[in-house]
C-alpha cells in the first residue's frame, strides 16, 4: 500500500491530536483533572497503535520480507529502542540530581543492583512513560508472523475476537494487551483495496451503522456522565 501525501498529513494531524492527549492524560493526576476528562484523553494510547501498525504494513514488502523486515528493524532500533535506552538512563540521573537537592524516603537505585539492572532498564524503572517505545520495539520484533496469520484470510478480522478474550489479561504495558489495535491497523493496512471495494459498494450501510453505533456511545456516555 502506498501513502500518499493527503493521507500522510491526515495521520501526522492524528498523531499531533493523540501526542497532545497523552500530555493531557499524564498531567491530570498533577492538577487534578476531572474523572472524564482523563477517560477522553486514554483514547490516544489505542489510537497510537492501531496507527503503528498500519504504518508497519502499509509499506511492508511481503515479496521480500526478510530484507523489509530487517530494514525495518534497524530502523525502530535506532528510532525506538536507542532513545528508549537514552531517556530511562536520563531519568535515572535526573532522578538521583533531585534526590541530592530532596532527599526522600525512596533512592532511585533502591532495590537495583548488577544483576537486575537490565531489568529495571526494561521495565523503565526512571521513567515510566516510555513503557511504550519498548512494546513497540517488541511488537516489531514479530511483526511478520502477524503479517501473514491477517494475509491468509481477508476472514482473519474474525480473529480480533479471541485476540480480545485473551489478551485483555495481559500487562498494560505489554504489546500483547493491544494486540486487538495492532491487528486491526494490520488488517486495514493489508487488505485496504478490498476494504475500499466494499465500502463503496456499501457505503449507506457503512455510515448508518457508524451513526447507530456512535449514537449509542454517546447515550451511554452522557448517562454514565449524568448519573
Amino acid at each position: 500500500m502506498k501513502i500518499d501525501k493527503s493521507l500522510s498529513i491526515k495521520l501526522t494531524e492524528v498523531n499531533v491530536v493523540m501526542t497532545i492527549l497523552i500530555v493531557w492524560l499524564h498531567i491530570a493526576p498533577i492538577f487534578n483533572l476531572p474523572q472524564w476528562v482523563q477517560q477522553i484523553a486514554i483514547i490516544a494510547v489505542p489510537c497510537f497503535w492501531t496507527i503503528s501498525a498500519f504504518l508497519y504494513f502499509a509499506s511492508f514488502d511481503f515479496s521480500s520480507p526478510w530484507m523489509s523486515y530487517k530494514s525495518r528493524l534497524f530502523t525502530r532500533a535506532r528510532t525506538i529502542l536507542v532513545p528508549f535506552i537514552v531517556f530511562n538512563i536520563f531519568g535515572l540521573l535526573f532522578s538521583l540530581a533531585l534526590f541530592q537537592i530532596h532527599p526522600v524516603d525512596y533512592h532511585p537505585l533502591d532495590g537495583v543492583n548488577a544483576g537486575n539492572c537490565l531489568q529495571a532498564l526494561y521495565h523503565s524503572k526512571w521513567n515510566g512513560a516510555l513503557w511504550y517505545l519498548r512494546a513497540l520495539f517488541e511488537f516489531a520484533l514479530i511483526a511478520p508472523s502477524i503479517g501473514y496469520i491477517i494475509r491468509a484470510t481477508k476472514w482473519s478480522i474474525l480473529l480480533v475476537v479471541p485476540i480480545y478474550l485473551l489478551c485483555q489479561y495481559a500487562p498494560y504495558s505489554s504489546f500483547i494487551y493491544w494486540m486487538v489495535n495492532i491487528f486491526t491497523g494490520a488488517y486495514i493496512a493489508i487488505w485496504h483495496e478490498q476494504l475500499i471495494a466494499y465500502y463503496t459498494r456499501y457505503k449507506k450501510l457503512y455510515i448508518s451503522t457508524l451513526i447507530i453505533i456512535l449514537g449509542g456511545g454517546n447515550s451511554s456516555l452522557a448517562f454514565r456522565l449524568l448519573r
